[in-house]
């Protein structure tokens, strides 16, 4: 019994020697960042929690290629949804809007907007969704009030945050050592009409890195699977590769009726572009220009349409 026990003793002490992640306030991206990732929609299970944990997801699935946007609020549609956010996370569709306000200690989450479909505010009392710094073993709980539209429903919310684990990540294209696994839990319930909403996040960090390596994401909606995915760093290469490009082309006026002009200042040489319908079917295409382009759009039928380069995606609607 006694070797037992200083064996175990001497193994906590090894993983106490041994540099845990410290993970601060520099993962989170800023206005302008464009992190490339890929997506599988497939449920996957996020591994054990743990100290010195290797997690092998070298075999997810690509089912399809996407980037996570971060905005002003003032560069999308719905700037008014939360004013208090200072930074907007979308997709190249314009699907999903989440809004957050960032500073170093503190990353606050004030709901989302899921286009066509639902949203969801907190701005009466949103979440303190990360604390930094964040560590092994790390929990706090954090409550909320969440108003979901259609329908205006108003329900209270908890918010379950740890820590759970740390270690080496092994994605498809790459293997990351000291990485923090954080397990997110957001619960809201509304007795009265019988709702409720329970998701759950696992995400994977590396200090310095901004965003997530991987995410493994689950939403339930009223006992049913609403949602499921992961999203990964999909970079070639054992390093760590984050695509940050400041916004390359501007849309004006916006909504536009007949014509559109593109600016294309930060671009050296021709480049070619696509319309998008929000359905994904391609309008028209063409090249721009070095500077200014005037596009003649008075075919194309009033509603919102996706502009769309090799380095930039932006949204813009037609009004007549």
């Amino acid at each position: 019994m006694k070797r037992l026990f200083f064996l175990v003793l001497f193994s906590n002490t090894i993983i106490k020697l041994i540099a845990q992640p410290v993970i601060s306030s520099s993962i989170l991206p800023v206005i302008g960042d464009t992190i490339k990732v890929g997506v599988d929609t497939l449920l996957v299970s996020p591994g054990p929690a743990g100290a010195l944990v290797n997690w092998d997801f070298k075999n997810l699935p690509l089912h399809y290629s996407s980037s996570r946007i971060y905005l002003a609020p003032a560069a999308t549609s719905y700037a008014s949804f939360a004013p208090a956010a200072t930074i907007v996370r979308t997709d190249p569709a314009g699907t999903f809007y989440s809004f957050w306000k960032n500073n170093t200690s503190v990353s606050t989450y004030y709901g989302f907007i899921e286009f066509n479909k639902y949203d969801q505010s907190y701005n009466s009392l949103p979440i303190g969704y990360y604390k930094f710094p964040l560590t092994y073993l790390k929990t706090y709980v954090d409550s909320f009030s969440a108003t979901t539209n259609p329908g205006a429903v108003v329900g209270a919310g908890k918010y379950y945050f740890s820590a759970d684990a740390w270690g080496t990540l092994i994605l498809p294209h790459k293997t990351v050592s000291n990485t923090l696994r954080t397990k997110s839990v957001l619960y809201i319930g509304d007795s009265a009409v019988n709702n409720y909403s329970l998701t759950v996040d696992y995400a994977w960090y590396l200090e310095g890195k901004k965003d997530p390596l991987l995410v493994i994401s689950s939403v339930v909606v009223n006992h049913a699977l609403y949602k499921k995915f992961a999203i990964y760093d999909n970079a070639v290469g054992t390093g760590i590769q984050v695509v940050n490009n400041m916004k390359a082309i501007n849309l004006y006026p916006n909504p536009a009726s007949n014509q559109l002009v593109v600016l294309n200042s930060n671009l050296a040489q021709h480049t070619d572009y696509v319309i998008y319908s929000m359905q994904g079917d391609m309008m028209m295409q063409g090249e721009l220009l070095e500077g200014q382009t005037t596009l003649d759009i008075s075919k194309l039928s009033p509603g919102v349409y996706l502009f769309k380069t090799a380095t930039d995606v932006q949204k813009f609607t037609i009004q007549k």
